[in-house]
C-alpha cells in the first residue's frame, strides 16, 4: 500500500514500533499529514482501510481498492479549499 501511495506521489510512513495510537498521532501531528491511514485487525480481515482526515477530525472506512482515487479526492478539496483563502 504504501508503495502504491508513493507511486502516485504522496510522501508516506508507517508506524514499525507498534507505539500506541497515542504515541502515532503524535507522530502524525509532528509531521504535519493531511491524512491518516488506519490498518487494524478488522481492517486487514475485510480488505479495508479507515483513512482520517486529520484537519477535520473526521474519518472514513473505504475498501482498499477505494483508497488512491478517495485520497485523491480529499487531498484535491483540501488544496482548492487552501487556494480560496489566499487571496483572502
Amino acid at each position: 500500500m504504501l508503495t502504491e501511495l508513493r507511486a502516485y506521489g504522496y510522501r508516506c510512513d508507517m508506524d514499525m514500533m507498534e507505539r500506541s495510537f497515542k504515541a502515532q498521532f503524535k507522530a502524525v501531528d509532528r509531521a504535519k499529514a493531511k491524512l491518516a491511514i488506519l490498518i487494524g485487525k478488522s481492517e486487514l480481515e475485510e480488505k479495508k482501510v479507515t483513512v482520517k482526515n486529520i484537519a477535520h477530525k473526521e474519518q472514513e472506512t473505504i475498501s482498499v481498492d477505494e483508497l488512491i482515487p478517495y485520497v485523491d479526492s480529499l487531498l484535491e478539496e483540501e488544496s482548492h479549499h487552501h487556494h480560496e483563502h489566499e487571496g483572502e
